[in-house]
């Protein structure tokens, strides 16, 4: 990996400069930092050649000898991680295999030949360049051996000082999980005592359910990731990821979750009867549909009893609707550092059945709230709460700022801007339509939800601001 603003020098000139490993680009979408012609194959290299910049981007390599660390499924073929053999800073590359020339055999230990491009890529806004070798051809000359995991310390790999591991296979000797709320499947672990946030990501293996804040890591391997601005580690089989807390499903209402301090981020929750306050269907690039929604924990709401719940399985529970009362294990996750969002995760391995009656089904009351209390620190309390402002409550109650290129528009009062209204409810709850400024309205209302900075009410219906 080199930085954006270096050129490519003379060879001889860098056989001695320390750069760095390389890093996925995940499909080779970024741009290639050089453009000439690749050259015939360098006989003899080493990955260490590579990344220490003895050979130069868009050259033609053959690597033999190398042992495989880690191996995933791609778009085309099996992308897959090798290093020299011994391990070490600098030894470890990711192999692009968009032209699909990895035996589909392939295996961690598999001691392999390979000749392909080594290339440099950005992603945009990242400080470095990305480094892979897309195989042209590749055999498997041994197998069943045991690659060096490297002993490394989190603070070994932040941002700042990774780059020699990149691509190569770590053990992390003091990971204690420091945060679940990093998004995208991905937790945080550091030094214990510290608010470290190295990644470890799911690229081979999905380690992330079972973790729980403050939860020591008695193992923690992988492979040296580096992706959307950050360092990774990617365990690839269960042996990879031991720790030493429990977190087996405890039942507690929403309340409790909100309040008591004792419960962790991570910690696996059963709710039961939990009352629908709003929806938030989604529907992928691939036609899989999914629906998230906001629950409170009684019909008629109470401030710290209502939460957002993530289909982040698409597990699509299609007979759920507004007033239907839900029973279902989830993972809690915690965001933000000043303003905290809460939200249940479901769908996960142990996450079971997500049990919906409709039998009856009554919508919740909307709690009735002054906008005042809508924005700033007062806002945290209402969170997932169907809450409603209106023109008696707040006088002179309108549109206090016309729709934006999102079609999220704000409601308030003169004296009082008020509160953001989005568009994460049903096709119907879109109601920025002939929302302009100054617009008096009766009312306005919707699940409360943190997004982006700003606290939102969430339509159901073209009928809930009017």
């Amino acid at each position: 990996m080199k930085m954006r603003s270096l050129t490519l020098i003379a060879l001889t000139a860098l056989a001695a400069v320390g750069a760095a490993c390389g890093a996925t680009s995940n499909g080779g979408s970024g741009t290639p930092t050089a453009t000439t012609p690749p050259t015939s194959p360098t006989p003899g290299a080493s990955i260490h050649d590579i990344q220490s910049g003895v050979i130069a981007s868009n050259s033609t390599v053959t690597l033999s000898g190398i042992i495989v660390t880690g191996v995933k499924p791609g778009g085309s073929g099996y992308d897959f991680w090798a290093q020299d053999v011994g391990g070490g800073q600098y030894s470890g590359i990711y192999f692009f295999d968009k032209n699909a020339k990895t035996d589909p055999s392939i295996a961690i230990g598999d001691v392999v030949t390979v000749t392909g491009t080594f290339q440099e890529y950005y992603q945009a806004g990242s400080s470095f360049s990305l480094s892979e070798i897309i195989p042209s051809s590749m055999t498997i000359d041994n197998s069943g051996m045991t690659p060096t995991a490297d002993d490394v310390t989190s603070a070994e790999l932040k941002n700042t000082v990774a780059e020699p591991w990149e691509g190569c296979l770590v053990n992390v000797t003091d990971a204690t999980v420091t945060t679940v709320g990093l998004g995208f499947g991905e937790y945080g672990v550091g030094a214990t005592g510290t608010t470290d946030k190295v990644h470890v990501d799911h690229a081979m293996f999905d380690s992330f359910e079972p973790r729980l804040v403050g939860e020591t890591m008695t193992k923690l391997e992988g492979v040296v990731d580096y992706g959307f601005k950050n360092f990774h580690i990617d365990p690839r089989t269960a042996a990879d990821v031991t720790g030493n807390g429990t977190n087996t499903p405890v039942a507690k209402t929403l309340n409790q979750v909100l309040t008591d301090t004792s419960i962790k981020a991570g910690q696996l929750l059963t709710v039961t009867n939990v009352d629908v306050s709003g929806l938030s269907p989604y529907t992928n690039a691939s036609s899989q549909q999914k629906v998230s929604f906001w629950a409170q924990d009684a019909t008629t709401g109470a401030a710290n009893t209502g939460m957002y719940f993530n289909d982040v399985f698409y597990k699509n529970p299609a007979t759920l609707q507004v007033g239907s009362k839900v029973t279902l294990t989830g993972k809690l996750l915690v965001f933000g550092t000043t303003t905290l969002s809460h939200e249940i995760d479901f769908g996960y391995q142990d996450g079971g059945t997500v049990t919906v009656d409709n039998a009856g089904a009554v919508a919740p009351t909307p709690m009735v709230v002054s906008v005042t209390n809508l924005h700033g620190a007062n806002a945290a309390q209402y969170e997932g709460l169907l809450v409603q402002a209106n023109s008696t409550q707040d006088p002179g109650l309108k549109v206090t700022a016309a729709p934006n290129s999102f079609n999220e528009y704000t409601v308030g009062t003169a004296a009082d801007p008020g509160v953001w209204v989005g568009v994460l409810g049903p096709p119907a709850g879109d109601t920025h339509g002939g929302k302009t400024a100054n617009l008096a309205i009766a009312k306005a209302q919707g699940p409360v939800y943190y997004n982006f900075g700003h606290y939102y009410l969430e339509p159901q219906a073209a009928t809930d601001v009017q």
